[in-house]
């Protein structure tokens, strides 16, 4: 799924454009498919990476959860 592959590029890139691109694809990808709570959290990354420069890794884990859920619903969501 596309929104697991944002994901992992966000988690394992160290350069701080690539992963602001990466926030933002995953805050509109989520925000498209209704999954207004890893927008939301997509968002507050966005943000954390523009005042410091770095996203808490807290942060990250909170994104990747939210993935995962996200993710497992829209599996539910085909599959049914």
């Amino acid at each position: 799924q596309q929104i697991t592959l944002y994901f992992e590029r966000i988690r394992h890139t160290h350069d701080p454009h690539e992963r602001s691109m990466g926030l933002h694809t995953l805050k509109g990808a989520s925000a498209g498919v209704g999954a207004a709570t890893l927008a939301q959290l997509a968002t507050s990354a966005e943000a954390q990476l523009r005042e410091s420069g770095s996203v808490d890794p807290e942060m990250l884990d909170d994104i990747g959860l939210a993935v995962t859920e996200v993710s497992a619903f829209i599996r539910t969501l085909i599959t049914d």
